[in-house]
């Protein structure tokens, strides 16, 4: 019997419905774990759907703007109700960098390619320790996982698809991201399972956009209810 495989609409789909979970529990329901635990599955979905993004967009400055752009659209938002709100937004943009300066430096010889990694990646690492970044330096590594995982398969395994590195090193990355975070983080290691059912098509929706357009929308409709619930309760 085959197992059916899922897009990589799909993919982003339960992504989204799995992030709505985690922001409504957060909201409404802090004592009911289960809703975070579902949420836990969001940002390794979104953070291999970056890995993927990253290799095959044709239009690297676009795609990083827009991560960006929407992850300080709703930082910006948030400033009037409290402190810095570090999104997972601003932490796969951190990603997207690192993950196109290890394209670029890739070919320039390893030492300069390990100079150049290791300098950023310890520029974002302070920068996690300073300012509060969604998932910290742990969420930023994690799509680079991916990455690497399929370039150190690529040079080992020449000529068996380099999908078997990439999603081995990706799973890797759950479990330093779970060592690291602990508490409910830990079922961030479930997302291997959806991941592990990807298929290579794309799906019949055009979502290119979608995305950018529910994030802060679903952040705006959730707060707004928030909002209208503690005035009603006084």
């Amino acid at each position: 019997m085959r197992v059916k495989q899922l897009t990589k609409n799909q993919l982003k789909i339960l992504a989204m419905v799995c992030m709505t979970i985690d922001h409504i529990g957060a909201a409404f329901f802090p004592q009911a774990v289960w809703l975070r635990v579902i949420g836990r599955l969001a940002f390794p979905l979104f953070s291999y759907c970056i890995a993927e993004g990253c290799r095959y967009t044709r239009n690297k400055a676009r795609y990083f703007g827009s991560v960006f752009a929407c992850g300080a659209v709703c930082v910006i938002a948030f400033l009037p109700f409290g402190s810095f709100y570090g999104n997972a937004l601003i932490t796969l943009s951190m990603s997207i960098l690192l993950l196109y300066g290890v394209e670029a430096w890739k070919s320039s010889g390893k030492l300069r390619f390990l100079a150049l990694t290791a300098a950023l990646a310890a520029v974002f690492y302070l920068l996690c320790r300073t300012v509060p970044i969604d998932y910290g330096f742990a969420g930023v590594l994690l799509p680079l996982y991916a990455e690497a995982g399929r370039l150190l398969w690529e040079r080992v395994f020449a000529g068996i698809p380099p999908i078997i590195g990439e999603r081995l090193g990706f799973a890797i990355g759950l479990l330093a991201l779970a060592g690291v975070m602990g508490g409910v983080q830990r079922f961030c290691v479930l997302a291997i399972f959806p991941i592990l059912l990807l298929g290579n098509e794309r799906g019949k929706w055009k979502m290119k956009h979608f995305f950018y357009i529910y994030y802060p929308a679903h952040l705006a409709v959730i707060g707004a209810m928030r909002m209208a619930l503690e005035a009603v309760a006084g």
